[in-house]
């Protein structure tokens, strides 16, 4: 009962973390200043991330894990596999232009910082307090993440196709392999590191598939 309540905790704060995106990105727009929507993923963050932390009442970037080889291999194996279901999935996607391709990194690896710090540790934190095994704030929190992708999907209108399938696939997976190491590791950079990657290679990949 109290894994149920967990995720649909998470689902609520995803939403939340939604909701104050798009409204983010209608103010910039408005304003004419369109780039800044890339930072909308981290903004909209800033707020939970931070009464999370007081909460938890840790705030180490625990950088000493970056000398952990483990990590960095199940990282990497976690890029490997979601770059490869999206590159099989994908075809004739728009080349992105350099500078446009940059920004596109750097969002991903705001998006990080939501999924983790933010997502990850709320759910982590409810199940700790409640006496749960902390552990499954992995699966909770990628399935509360695909949950989340289904419903932007519904709001936007989107229909269901091969890539959206695709996409809650390789989220899935990618939300596994690197939310299992921010689980052991508590740095936030592997995720982040990893995420521009894949953005960056699938790009580079599809688009000059097409």
């Amino acid at each position: 009962m109290y894994y149920l309540l967990a995720g649909f905790l998470g689902f609520l704060l995803c939403g939340v973390w939604f909701g104050v995106q798009l409204g983010l990105n209608a103010v910039f727009f408005k304003a004419g200043r369109g780039r800044l929507a890339y930072f909308s993923p981290l903004m909209a963050s800033c707020v939970p991330i931070a009464l999370i932390l007081r909460r938890s009442g840790s705030y180490s970037l625990n950088l000493s894990a970056l000398s952990d080889a483990g990590l960095w291999g199940l990282s990497a194996a976690t890029l490997l596999l979601t770059c490869l279901i999206k590159i099989l999935s994908e075809r004739n996607r728009r080349r992105a232009e350099k500078r446009q391709l940059a920004y596109m990194c750097m969002e991903t690896a705001f998006v990080e910082i939501a999924q983790r710090l933010m997502m990850q540790s709320f759910v982590m934190n409810l199940l700790a307090a409640w006496g749960c095994g902390a552990a499954w704030c992995v699966p909770l929190n990628a399935l509360v993440w695909c949950a989340g992708i289904c419903a932007q999907a519904i709001l936007l209108k989107q229909p269901l196709t091969k890539a959206l399938a695709a996409d809650l696939l390789a989220s899935f997976v990618f939300s596994i392999g690197c939310g299992y190491v921010f689980y052991r590791s508590g740095c936030i950079v592997f995720s982040m590191a990893a995420h521009a990657a894949e953005r960056l290679i699938t790009a580079k990949i599809v688009s000059s598939d097409s």
